[in-house]
């Protein structure tokens, strides 16, 4: 993951990546000099560890470099649906 990392993402990129994370990734955003962008993944009474596209539409920006995305997600074992992929 670390050399993904340095390999894609140069100083003042931003690398947006659903939260909680793995603590490691937010070690690789930094080495390379990149900027964490977090959109939280939440636990609400309909769903558990979802999020709303607005908060990661708003994350995104021409200077997005890295989309952080794993699934099943780290550490929560989240595995994303089709929907949510799309």
């Amino acid at each position: 993951m670390s050399s993904f990392v340095q390999a894609l993402v140069n100083p003042g990129d931003e690398c947006v990546y659903f939260e909680p994370c793995f603590p490691m990734y937010l070690d690789h955003f930094q080495i390379a000099g990149g900027v964490a962008k977090p959109v939280p993944l939440e636990v609400t009474p309909e769903k558990i560890w979802s999020f709303d596209p607005e908060k990661l539409k708003a994350a995104l920006s021409p200077k997005t470099k890295i989309l952080m995305l794993n699934t099943p997600h780290n550490p929560t074992g989240k595995v994303f649906s089709k929907a949510e992929l799309e």
